[in-house]
């Protein structure tokens, strides 16, 4: 068939399916009308705060926030004193129950942990004396040992360490044991000051390798020297703990200590006694210096107060470098004599520090009051505490007696807290551990270290439910510049659940990026505070979105905040 007959074929067999019939419906999805577009308000929305500069931006779903941030230190504390007495005839050490501490770190942190325990003149303690612990996570890692007088006469004893701890739960304690054991020996009252710093240098050493000397006049700890480079001027926290355990060779006048820095011995030292010759003696000094940037040397350095042979078993030797700009401090050391007879805390003439603190800060102050040997002294010794503002600090006592009268003996008291922005005076007292007996004070150190807290915007933003159902909401970052300048920066929600850490900045890292979903309750309001403080000038931005839940959904709206912080 040719192409014609074909397609001929084709035509005819169309004209006769045309008579079938064909049931069909069609269905619009859409009106032929549309409706007209109706933009429902937001549920929630943002406000101004109270302070700070904030821009809210179009249908109250955005905004922008400016702030400026001090100067100031990353840092966190935790301080306990107590005077509830506790006692062990353990040999091993044994947890003061007293002195207990839980910290958590945001990130890996440098931590300073001293612990200060002593007991009162009467109370029991054996004349061999004790020895005290830091313990971290459960394991012993610093240790010293002091003897007093005569049994239940005063003694106490001061143990330092410094270390870097990894970001997350830390459990510190102060322990305690007999120098003898099956002797009973105790504590009446205690500090323990644990700090932590997430972006200052420490340098520090703790040896337990045996040194001696006979000589009267300071020689190097050949086991103590810190040696180090610094990029800014800053102020150096040291401390020099040294000791020997009973049964070292120690002459009965004891030992003393000073500090070296970059060969030139500081003008501070201190000195201590023990029960006899060969009997456990420990030495505390405490000191702040200016050190200008570049390389330095800090070495610790040790003299016998007589004839005979003095020991270290075990010495910590700690240095912290603050840059000038961060931190409020005050020093004062005097080698000028005092003396009393009084039972009750006098002033140290010599160991005053006043200061005004431009913003509220949480302050460590530090006193040692000591006497040289051949000084008057009372074989019962004396105590120091400190004073703050007037108000004597009862929980910062301690007590030492020496070897006998005119011997060395000197005494540590720690306490830290806050205190409001505006002047104030720290004072170093002092007393006889026996009314009528004289005690001396011949060199003495009074430190304080003041950081200043964070500047608190409450608040600047308002968070607005204007429905009655209640919502969930949280805060979490997107973007961010230049946050590395921030030494703490940290954005809390303020809901019906409390206040909420959302977003935190450390050492000029995030720690924490978001935060827990929080009740923001039916037409109820919530708020947006932030607590800053900075390394120095500039400007530093973090761009966060405030996530609202809808109720009973897995759906959530993202509002944009803007934080600038200059």
């Amino acid at each position: 068939m040719g192409k014609r007959g074909a397609n001929l074929l084709i035509a005819i067999i169309l004209l006769a399916v045309l008579p079938l019939k064909a049931n069909s419906s069609v269905y619009s999805l859409f009106c032929t009308q549309a409706s007209p577009v109706v933009a429902e308000t937001p549920k929630v929305v943002l406000r101004n705060g109270t302070v700070g500069t904030s821009i809210i931006y179009m249908n109250e779903t955005s905004a922008g926030v400016s702030l400026s941030a001090p100067t100031g230190l990353a840092y966190g504390y935790a301080f306990k004193s107590s005077n509830v007495r506790v006692s062990t005839n353990s040999g091993t050490p044994v947890d003061d129950s007293e002195a207990v501490v839980k910290i958590s770190l945001a990130v890996n942190s440098t931590v300073l942990v001293i612990y200060n325990a002593g007991n009162m003149h009467g109370s029991t303690e054996d004349y061999r004396g004790k020895g005290c612990a830091i313990n971290i996570d459960g394991v012993d890692v610093a240790f010293s040992w002091q003897s007093p007088y005569s049994s239940d006469y005063a003694n106490s004893v001061t143990v330092v360490y410094a270390t870097t701890l990894a970001a997350g739960e830390h459990l510190i304690k102060g322990r305690f044991f007999a120098n003898f054991a099956g002797a009973t020996v105790g504590i009446d009252t205690r500090q323990i000051v644990v700090f932590c710093f997430p972006n200052i240098q420490a340098y520090y050493v703790r040896s337990t390798v045996t040194s001696t000397t006979t000589s009267i006049t300071p020689v190097n700890d050949p086991q103590a020297t810190l040696a180090f480079t610094l990029d800014t001027d800053s102020i150096a926290l040291i401390i020099y703990n040294v000791g020997n355990m009973r049964g070292s060779a120690e002459p009965a006048r004891g030992k003393g200590v000073t500090v070296n820095i970059d060969g030139v011995d500081v003008a501070a030292r201190q000195w201590q006694s023990p029960y006899d010759r060969n009997h456990a003696n420990s030495v505390t000094l405490a000191c702040l210096y200016f050190l200008k940037a570049g390389f330095h040397t800090v070495r610790g350095r040790f003299f016998s107060n007589g004839a005979g042979s003095t020991t270290i078993n075990e010495r910590q030797l700690v240095l912290l470098n603050f840059p000038v700009n961060l931190v409020q401090y005050g020093f004062v050391q005097s080698a000028v004599s005092t003396t009393t007879a009084s039972q009750t805390p006098v002033n140290d003439p010599q160991a005053i520090l006043n200061f005004n603190l431009t913003r509220d800060s949480d302050v460590f102050a530090m006193y040692i009051g000591g006497n040289a040997h051949g000084a008057t002294e009372a074989l019962r010794g004396k105590g120091v505490q400190l004073s703050i503002d007037g108000s004597e600090e009862a929980n910062s006592m301690s007590w030492q007696s020496p070897y006998g009268d005119n011997f060395a003996d000197s005494v540590t008291s720690l306490w830290c807290g806050p205190i409001t922005a505006g002047s104030h005076t720290v004072r170093g007292l002092f007393f006889s551990n026996m009314a009528g007996f004289t005690v001396t004070i011949s060199n003495r150190q009074l430190l304080v270290l003041a950081f200043p807290k964070p500047a608190n915007y409450n608040h600047v933003l308002k968070i607005v439910n204007q429905a009655a159902d209640p919502w969930k909401i949280r805060l979490k970052t997107f973007g961010q510049s230049n946050i590395e300048r921030l030494s703490n920066c940290t954005v809390y929600l303020l809901s019906g659940d409390g206040l909420s850490s959302q977003i935190c900045i450390i050492g000029g890292v995030y720690s924490q990026q978001y935060g827990n979903w929080q009740i923001l309750t039916g037409l109820g309001t919530a708020y947006i505070i932030v607590d800053a403080l900075s390394k120095g000038s500039g400007t530093s931005r973090v761009h966060v979105y405030l996530e609202v839940l809808i109720p009973e959904t897995s759906t959530y709206n993202l509002m944009a905040v803007a934080f600038e912080i200059s």
